[in-house]
Formats: structure tokens, sequence, C-alpha cells
């Protein structure tokens, strides 16, 4: 699956710098706000982690004002978590997280230069963990592929630049002893060739 999403992702990349619809590919950059938390039920308190900042790449074409293809890898960041087992030992985790995702963009255009958008698709997430103490047996690297959703609304500035403003769900995220659903509110710019 992993291949699958590489291989679209190169597809869109070469297709938006095509000359002979440059005009419809666009790139661009966001910032993702988010709470990453873990859970596990021999566990009986953490310290750490908590709401992350991170951000994201993305390209796409438009087939049309209607539908676009997209595609992009997000990093999620880094969080480091002290704990407290329930009979009283002390460990900690450091979580590395990052995703591949691809899309099918449907948009509905308000004016000239507002939008509204959803997004359906697919994602490949990747937890890399490394523990001590009780949890140095998830020391590991986890991948899960799930569905990939957003909403959002794109207001243009010129005729080339707009901003955007999302609320995206990347699937699952296997942590430790559970899977947490990873929701975010990203804020980014497009650039259209």
């Amino acid at each position: 699956m992993k291949k699958l999403l590489l291989t679209t992702l190169t597809t869109i990349a070469l297709s938006s710098i095509s000359t002979a619809h440059a005009e419809d590919a666009y790139v661009g950059a966001d910032v993702l706000f988010g709470h990453y938390g873990l859970e596990n039920s021999g566990v009986s308190s953490w310290n750490g982690g908590g709401e992350t900042v991170s951000g994201r790449v993305l390209a796409g074409y438009n087939f049309n004002s209607n539908w676009a293809i997209e595609g992009g890898y997000a990093d999620f960041g880094s969080s480091k978590y002290n704990f407290t087992t329930a009979s009283g030992v002390n460990g900690s985790l450091d979580v590395n997280s990052h995703a591949w995702y691809v899309a099918a963009k449907g948009s509905i255009p308000i004016n000239e230069t507002f939008s509204l958008y959803g997004k359906l698709g697919l994602t490949t997430n990747n937890v890399d963990r490394d523990g001590t103490g009780p949890a140095s047996d998830a020391t590991q690297r986890v991948t899960n592929t799930g569905l990939y959703a957003g909403i959002g609304a794109q207001y243009k500035l010129s005729e080339k630049v707009a901003v955007t403003l999302e609320l995206e769900h990347f699937g699952q995220l296997n942590s430790y002893g559970n899977d947490t659903n990873t929701i975010l509110i990203s804020t980014g710019v497009r650039y259209s060739f």
C-alpha cells in the first residue's frame, strides 16, 4: 500500500509540472494543530505530549473548478511522555509520527474568491516509538493504512495564491496499547501554476 501511495504522489507531482496543463496544478504548505494523547490500561498517570504544532507539504491537480486530486506528506512531529504504572514503576516513551495521503477533492465555489471543499482518500500513518522502563517493549515502528477525510474553506488572495482552513482526519495512529484517532486543524497557503 505504501508503494501505491508513493507512486500516486509521484504521478501527481509529475503531472503538476506538465507545461500543457500547468495552470491546473497547485502546491501548498500547511501548519497542523492537534492533540496527540496516549492511553494504556496499565498506566496510572501520563505527563508530557499533548498539543502539537506540525507541518505538511502537498501537491494537487484541478480537473475543473469542482474536482481535483491531491496528495501530500504530513509530519505530526514528536512528543515525549513520562508515565507511572499502576504498580508505581516509572518509564518514558518518545513518539515520532508522520503520514502520506492521497485524496479526491470536491469543491463548491461560493463566489469568485471563496469556496468550500471536502476531501476523501487513503492515508498511511507511521509511528516510531522508543520506550524505556516498562515501555521498552513498545520500541518499534508501527504503520496503519486507513481512511483520510477533510473539510475546509479556501479564500483566493490573487489568481495564483490562496489561503485555506481545514478540519482533517488522518485515520488512526497506533500509540501504546491502543489506536488514537488523528484529527487536526490546519491552515496554509496554496500556489497555483
